[in-house]
């Protein structure tokens, strides 16, 4: 009902621009790497919210740019430690040790600073449609094997408790208009050890 009454107030107030942030959640599980055109199966609500998201923006407004993010990542004035990537690093940089819950599953990330700028990328360029955003793809495993690399950490593996949701995303689609990742990892672990870009 959110994005519907968001959608509707723009239609009245003649907004030609309309960005919408939707999640690569909306695949859920799949063995082959996802794109645009795979609609995929989310397997939570929050992946089934973000699809039904999609189709009410698509409807007002065709001509919108939807941007599939990642699980993002970074520093931000109110942090989500609740995010993968954020939660290990935070842990890691204080010297705990951290646990894998499965690790084999693969999850695309987004630095927060990238989806900052393929916004204003997007609306420069003009385009429009869905968009993955993703400048990693890594299994859960492999994101805390290169945070215990650049902080010394330690993690140990829990494979008793899965995560269901697992899958690789494909960004050539955005690649293809000039668009490149610029943070990654390392970026992040630097910025929240407050060493200056």
């Amino acid at each position: 009902d959110g994005t519907r009454n968001v959608c509707e107030v723009a239609k009245e107030c003649g907004i030609k621009c309309f960005v919408h942030f939707s999640s690569c959640s909306i695949y859920g599980f799949s063995d082959k790497i996802m794109t645009e055109k795979d609609s995929g199966i989310p397997c939570d609500f929050y992946g089934m919210q973000k699809k039904v998201q999609e189709e009410i923006v698509l409807k007002y407004f065709p001509k919108a740019l939807v941007l599939r993010l990642g699980t993002a990542f970074g520093f931000s004035p109110m942090m989500r430690f609740d995010l993968a990537m954020n939660s290990f690093v935070a842990k890691a940089l204080n010297g705990e040790r951290l646990t894998v819950f499965g690790g084999t599953q693969q999850r695309p990330f987004v630095s927060v600073r990238d989806v900052g700028r393929v916004v204003g990328f997007g609306i420069d360029k003009g385009l429009e449609g869905v968009y993955n955003l993703a400048g990693l793809n890594l299994t859960i495993l492999e994101m805390a094997k290169e945070i215990c690399k650049l902080t010394g950490a330690e993690f140990e593996v829990n494979a008793e408790i899965q995560d269901r949701r697992n899958y690789v995303v494909s960004c050539k689609k955005l690649l293809r208009e000039g668009f490149t990742f610029e943070y990654g990892i390392k970026d992040f672990v630097d910025e929240m050890r407050g060493k200056p870009e």
